[in-house]
């Protein structure tokens, strides 16, 4: 059986009916919230390894296009024309500096505050990897990410942006956000996929709509706690789960 599990075909696993009705954590008792990763929103692309059949981390029935929970293995749209309803929670930066592919792979350096923290430098914005030397984009990567709460299921995701995606989507996106003067978990939007393009090809980015305020006072309270929750987590970036695997990471996909 594929992955020793049974999976429906781009969605959740299979639950039995006879453990419909069953619920606990036994077992995962020690589990501390440290050991636990927040799932991510990807958008599948050409080189994506979740649609690579030969790679651990493949998604039956995900194709370019779509979006993706990387823990759940969810495909949240199937179509342009699908959109995922949202609260963010909080904004956080963070930077990374991969590994060679050809030394191995992984992370050299990275900053979860995309300030400080690293290996190389003391600031970020000291560490020549992090500046642009002639026409040379930076060494490092640097990410725009927000936790959000997903709708109407209410579990918490990080939406991740690099390289084009921070001019196409993420800084328009946070900047409308900031300007309403309201707090982010305050603010409900839609998410859904476009084509862009970029001197290296097409790709799929992703389009961030405000849909209005929360009208739900008791949804805008959960949303709150959440917030005060993991105001202070440390984000795990758009792709380092697979750097961290040496697997072949979206660093590829030509934006």
């Amino acid at each position: 059986m594929s992955n020793e599990l049974a999976k429906q075909e781009g969605g959740p696993l299979v639950v039995p009916e006879f453990l419909k009705g069953v619920s606990g954590s036994e077992g995962l008792e020690k589990v501390r919230k440290e050991d636990l990763i927040l799932p991510r929103l990807g958008v599948c692309q050409s080189l994506s390894p979740q649609r690579q059949k030969n790679k651990p981390n493949y998604i039956n029935g995900l194709e370019e296009g779509m979006i993706f929970n990387n823990v759940t293995e969810e495909i949240l749209t199937k179509s342009f024309d699908d959109k995922v309803a949202f609260i963010p929670l909080v904004y956080t930066p963070s930077r990374i500096l991969y590994k060679d592919r050809k030394e191995g792979g992984g992370i050299l350096c990275r900053s979860f505050n995309a300030i400080d923290g690293g290996t190389i430098a003391p600031l970020c914005e000291q560490c020549t990897n992090s500046k642009f030397h002639d026409t040379t984009p930076p060494t490092c990567t640097y990410f725009m990410n927000v936790v959000c709460l997903l709708l109407p299921s209410k579990q918490l995701a990080i939406l991740s942006f690099k390289s084009k995606e921070l001019t196409i989507t993420a800084r328009p996106w946070i900047t409308r956000m900031k300007s309403r003067n309201k707090p982010a978990y305050a603010q409900e939007y839609e998410m859904s996929v476009i084509t862009a393009s970029s001197e290296k090809g097409d790709f799929f980015a992703r389009k961030i709509v405000f849909k209005g305020f929360v009208q739900n006072e008791e949804l805008y309270n959960f949303a709150k706690s959440e917030y005060e929750n993991i105001r202070g987590i440390k984000v795990v970036a758009h792709d380092e789960d697979e750097a961290e695997a040496g697997q072949e990471t979206d660093q590829d996909i030509p934006f």
